[in-house]
């Protein structure tokens, strides 16, 4: 893990860390390199809801298992700082708010 990528976890940690507060939830796992995640998602497979293995981790910025109370930030792929906290937002309103689909408009308000 670089320097770089071991600050952006500190970072990310620290943000889900305040996002829970805020929301008054349990502060979940964190994982943050495609590499854990992968080696998360290999070990868990079998507790995991079906879609859950639906995307290539490669592809992902960040996902949520609510089950499992998890959230993986893929600070290699996310190098803008907006666009970094934004996947952090939503996946902690995925984990909060698990009836909030991307395109209902509740969840469109709470990424605002």
């Amino acid at each position: 893990m670089t320097v770089q990528t071991k600050k952006k976890s500190t970072q990310v940690k620290s943000r889900i860390a305040q996002y829970c507060a805020a929301l008054n939830v349990k502060v979940p796992e964190v994982i943050t390199q495609a590499a854990e995640h992968e080696a998360w998602r290999t070990e868990n497979r079998n507790r995991m809801a079906h879609g859950a293995n639906r995307a290539a981790i490669a592809d992902q910025f960040g996902a949520t298992y609510r089950k499992q109370r998890v959230i993986f930030i893929n600070v290699e792929k996310l190098n803008d700082e907006k666009k970094l906290d934004k996947v952090i937002r939503r996946e902690m309103i995925h984990l909060a708010k698990p009836s909030y689909y991307r395109t209902r408009p509740a969840f469109q308000d709470r990424m605002e």
